[in-house]
Protein backbone atom coordinates (compact mmCIF):
# COMPACT_ATOMS: atom_id res chain seq x y z
CA UNK A 1 0.00 0.00 0.00
CA UNK A 2 1.55 3.45 -1.09
CA UNK A 3 1.12 6.50 -1.77
CA UNK A 4 3.26 8.61 -4.12
CA UNK A 5 6.49 9.35 -2.21
CA UNK A 6 4.66 7.93 0.80
CA UNK A 7 4.31 4.17 2.12
CA UNK A 8 1.61 3.27 4.28
CA UNK A 9 2.55 1.43 7.89
CA UNK A 10 -0.63 -0.11 9.33
CA UNK A 11 0.07 -2.22 12.02
CA UNK A 12 -1.49 -4.01 14.17
CA UNK A 13 -0.23 -5.47 17.56
CA UNK A 14 3.15 -4.66 15.92
CA UNK A 15 2.59 -6.81 12.66
CA UNK A 16 2.80 -4.19 9.72
CA UNK A 17 -0.06 -5.72 7.96
CA UNK A 18 -0.29 -2.89 4.97
CA UNK A 19 0.35 -5.53 1.54
CA UNK A 20 -2.61 -6.78 2.60
CA UNK A 21 -4.78 -3.84 3.42
CA UNK A 22 -6.15 -2.94 -0.66
CA UNK A 23 -5.65 0.56 -1.74
CA UNK A 24 -8.93 3.08 -1.45
CA UNK A 25 -10.89 0.52 0.58
CA UNK A 26 -9.94 1.78 4.23
CA UNK A 27 -10.64 5.51 6.22
CA UNK A 28 -9.76 7.48 8.81
CA UNK A 29 -12.00 10.07 9.98
CA UNK A 30 -10.44 13.08 11.60
CA UNK A 31 -11.58 16.84 12.66
CA UNK A 32 -14.77 18.71 12.56
CA UNK A 33 -17.22 19.32 9.73
CA UNK A 34 -17.95 22.80 11.02
CA UNK A 35 -16.26 25.80 12.38
CA UNK A 36 -18.60 25.39 15.31
CA UNK A 37 -18.67 22.52 16.19
CA UNK A 38 -15.98 20.20 18.34
CA UNK A 39 -13.96 17.56 16.36
CA UNK A 40 -15.33 14.13 16.47
CA UNK A 41 -13.75 11.45 18.14
CA UNK A 42 -11.28 10.09 15.18
CA UNK A 43 -11.63 6.36 14.06
CA UNK A 44 -10.36 4.33 11.45
CA UNK A 45 -11.97 1.44 9.23
CA UNK A 46 -9.86 -0.90 7.91
CA UNK A 47 -10.14 -3.74 4.99
CA UNK A 48 -7.85 -6.43 4.92
CA UNK A 49 -7.50 -9.45 2.37
CA UNK A 50 -8.33 -13.12 3.66
CA UNK A 51 -6.87 -15.90 2.48
CA UNK A 52 -10.60 -16.59 0.76
CA UNK A 53 -9.76 -13.44 -1.57
CA UNK A 54 -8.70 -14.64 -5.39
CA UNK A 55 -4.77 -15.45 -5.61
CA UNK A 56 -4.21 -14.79 -1.58
CA UNK A 57 -2.17 -18.40 -1.23
CA UNK A 58 0.32 -17.15 -3.74
CA UNK A 59 1.11 -14.16 -2.50
CA UNK A 60 0.49 -13.80 1.02
CA UNK A 61 -0.30 -16.58 3.25
CA UNK A 62 3.11 -17.18 4.54
CA UNK A 63 3.78 -13.85 5.24
CA UNK A 64 0.79 -13.46 7.26
CA UNK A 65 -0.59 -16.65 8.74
CA UNK A 66 -2.75 -15.59 11.26
CA UNK A 67 -4.48 -12.76 9.64
CA UNK A 68 -7.14 -14.69 7.86
CA UNK A 69 -10.50 -16.49 7.85
CA UNK A 70 -11.98 -19.46 5.91
CA UNK A 71 -9.52 -22.53 5.54
CA UNK A 72 -7.86 -22.13 8.75
CA UNK A 73 -5.91 -25.12 9.87
CA UNK A 74 -7.46 -27.04 12.11
CA UNK A 75 -4.35 -28.26 14.25
CA UNK A 76 -4.97 -31.96 13.26
CA UNK A 77 -1.44 -33.73 12.41
CA UNK A 78 -2.09 -36.85 10.58
CA UNK A 79 -4.90 -39.43 10.55
CA UNK A 80 -3.20 -40.68 13.56
CA UNK A 81 -2.96 -37.51 15.79
CA UNK A 82 -6.05 -36.74 17.60
CA UNK A 83 -4.88 -33.31 18.90
CA UNK A 84 -7.27 -29.89 17.86
CA UNK A 85 -6.19 -26.99 18.95
CA UNK A 86 -8.60 -24.94 16.96
CA UNK A 87 -8.31 -22.00 14.41
CA UNK A 88 -5.94 -19.00 16.01
CA UNK A 89 -6.42 -15.17 15.26
CA UNK A 90 -3.89 -12.42 15.68
CA UNK A 91 -6.29 -10.09 15.51
CA UNK A 92 -8.14 -9.28 18.76
CA UNK A 93 -10.29 -6.64 20.36
CA UNK A 94 -8.60 -3.51 21.74
CA UNK A 95 -5.26 -5.09 20.34
CA UNK A 96 -3.07 -1.67 19.07
CA UNK A 97 -4.12 -0.04 15.52
CA UNK A 98 -1.21 2.75 14.46
CA UNK A 99 -1.45 3.61 10.80
CA UNK A 100 2.00 6.02 9.88
CA UNK A 101 2.31 7.94 6.26
CA UNK A 102 6.15 6.93 5.39
CA UNK A 103 9.28 8.30 3.32
CA UNK A 104 11.97 5.77 3.10
CA UNK A 105 14.48 8.27 1.94
CA UNK A 106 13.96 10.43 4.39
CA UNK A 107 13.31 13.33 2.29
CA UNK A 108 11.26 16.22 4.60
CA UNK A 109 11.87 19.37 2.42
CA UNK A 110 14.24 21.37 1.01
CA UNK A 111 16.16 22.66 4.02
CA UNK A 112 16.92 18.64 5.34
CA UNK A 113 19.18 16.67 3.65
CA UNK A 114 19.25 13.38 6.15
CA UNK A 115 18.84 10.77 3.71
CA UNK A 116 20.01 8.19 5.85
CA UNK A 117 16.35 7.56 8.45
CA UNK A 118 12.79 7.52 6.63
CA UNK A 119 10.82 10.48 7.96
CA UNK A 120 7.44 8.96 10.07
CA UNK A 121 4.20 10.94 9.99
CA UNK A 122 1.30 9.25 12.41
CA UNK A 123 -2.04 9.26 10.89
CA UNK A 124 -3.77 7.30 13.42
CA UNK A 125 -3.38 6.00 16.93
CA UNK A 126 -5.81 3.58 18.85
CA UNK A 127 -7.19 0.37 19.27
CA UNK A 128 -9.89 -1.98 17.59
CA UNK A 129 -13.32 -1.81 18.79
CA UNK A 130 -14.74 -4.03 16.46
CA UNK A 131 -14.07 -7.01 14.31
CA UNK A 132 -16.85 -7.68 10.96
CA UNK A 133 -16.05 -10.98 8.77
CA UNK A 134 -17.11 -11.43 5.08
CA UNK A 135 -15.41 -13.88 2.36
CA UNK A 136 -13.08 -11.97 1.27
CA UNK A 137 -12.67 -9.30 3.52
CA UNK A 138 -12.14 -8.10 7.42
CA UNK A 139 -13.55 -5.19 8.26
CA UNK A 140 -11.10 -3.57 11.83
CA UNK A 141 -13.11 -0.79 13.12
CA UNK A 142 -10.53 1.02 15.36
CA UNK A 143 -10.95 4.00 18.13
CA UNK A 144 -8.69 7.02 19.36
CA UNK A 145 -8.02 6.84 22.86
CA UNK A 146 -10.53 9.40 24.03
CA UNK A 147 -12.85 6.87 23.41
CA UNK A 148 -12.38 5.58 26.69
CA UNK A 149 -13.92 8.40 28.21
CA UNK A 150 -17.44 8.01 27.00
CA UNK A 151 -17.29 5.08 28.75
CA UNK A 152 -15.98 6.53 31.78
CA UNK A 153 -18.91 7.75 34.30
CA UNK A 154 -17.68 10.58 37.21
CA UNK A 155 -19.82 12.51 39.53
CA UNK A 156 -21.16 15.86 38.31
CA UNK A 157 -20.22 17.41 41.14
CA UNK A 158 -17.60 20.18 41.75
CA UNK A 159 -17.49 23.75 42.88
CA UNK A 160 -17.09 26.54 40.93
CA UNK A 161 -13.28 27.03 38.77
CA UNK A 162 -11.85 27.84 35.97
CA UNK A 163 -12.47 25.58 32.65
CA UNK A 164 -8.88 24.21 32.63
CA UNK A 165 -9.48 23.53 36.18
CA UNK A 166 -12.95 22.13 35.24
CA UNK A 167 -11.46 20.01 32.86
CA UNK A 168 -8.28 18.39 35.02
CA UNK A 169 -11.07 18.06 37.91
CA UNK A 170 -12.65 15.30 35.26
CA UNK A 171 -9.82 13.72 33.87
CA UNK A 172 -8.49 12.94 37.42
CA UNK A 173 -11.66 11.79 38.54
CA UNK A 174 -11.59 9.51 35.14
CA UNK A 175 -8.21 8.46 35.60
CA UNK A 176 -7.65 9.69 32.17
CA UNK A 177 -4.72 11.29 30.44
CA UNK A 178 -5.61 14.75 29.10
CA UNK A 179 -3.20 17.35 28.03
CA UNK A 180 -4.50 20.86 29.01
CA UNK A 181 -3.50 23.54 27.11
CA UNK A 182 -4.07 27.36 27.30
CA UNK A 183 -5.80 29.25 30.22
CA UNK A 184 -9.72 30.10 29.88
CA UNK A 185 -10.82 32.83 31.68
CA UNK A 186 -14.39 31.55 32.29
CA UNK A 187 -15.20 30.63 35.86
CA UNK A 188 -17.50 27.56 35.34
CA UNK A 189 -20.50 27.48 37.61
CA UNK A 190 -20.80 24.78 40.68
CA UNK A 191 -22.17 21.69 39.83
CA UNK A 192 -24.19 19.50 42.42
CA UNK A 193 -25.58 16.60 39.87
CA UNK A 194 -24.86 13.90 41.55
CA UNK A 195 -25.67 11.37 38.78
CA UNK A 196 -22.46 10.16 37.05
CA UNK A 197 -21.91 11.68 33.58
CA UNK A 198 -19.57 10.07 30.77
CA UNK A 199 -15.98 12.08 31.11
CA UNK A 200 -16.36 12.60 27.79
CA UNK A 201 -19.88 14.48 27.63
CA UNK A 202 -18.60 16.74 30.79
CA UNK A 203 -15.17 17.63 29.21
CA UNK A 204 -17.01 18.28 25.63
CA UNK A 205 -19.83 20.17 27.38
CA UNK A 206 -16.91 22.65 28.56
CA UNK A 207 -15.30 22.89 25.67
CA UNK A 208 -18.23 24.10 23.71
CA UNK A 209 -19.19 26.56 26.34
CA UNK A 210 -16.01 28.02 26.64
CA UNK A 211 -14.75 27.98 22.89
CA UNK A 212 -11.97 25.70 23.72
CA UNK A 213 -11.22 22.63 21.59
CA UNK A 214 -11.40 19.03 22.45
CA UNK A 215 -10.04 16.38 20.74
CA UNK A 216 -7.29 13.43 19.98
CA UNK A 217 -4.43 13.79 17.71
CA UNK A 218 -3.08 11.39 15.24
CA UNK A 219 -0.36 10.72 17.63
CA UNK A 220 -3.53 8.91 19.97
CA UNK A 221 -2.72 12.16 22.83
CA UNK A 222 -5.71 13.44 24.15
CA UNK A 223 -6.05 17.76 24.73
CA UNK A 224 -8.05 20.12 25.55
CA UNK A 225 -7.28 23.83 24.02
CA UNK A 226 -8.08 26.78 25.51
CA UNK A 227 -8.97 29.76 24.29
CA UNK A 228 -5.18 31.32 24.76
CA UNK A 229 -3.40 28.07 22.96
CA UNK A 230 -4.33 29.19 19.72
Amino acid sequence: MSLGVFEWDVSIAGTNIADIVPEYESDISFGRTDIEDQPVPTTATINIITRDAPDFQDWMSEDYPTFQVGGISSGFVDVYADEYEGATSSIVLGDPVTINATTPTGFQDVYVDEYATGANYPRFTGYITAIDYSHDRIQITAAAPIEELTRIDVDNVFNAMTATERVTSIATAAGASVSVEGTAPQVMCAEDDTDPTDSYRLIESVARDTESVFYCDRAGVTHFEAETAR
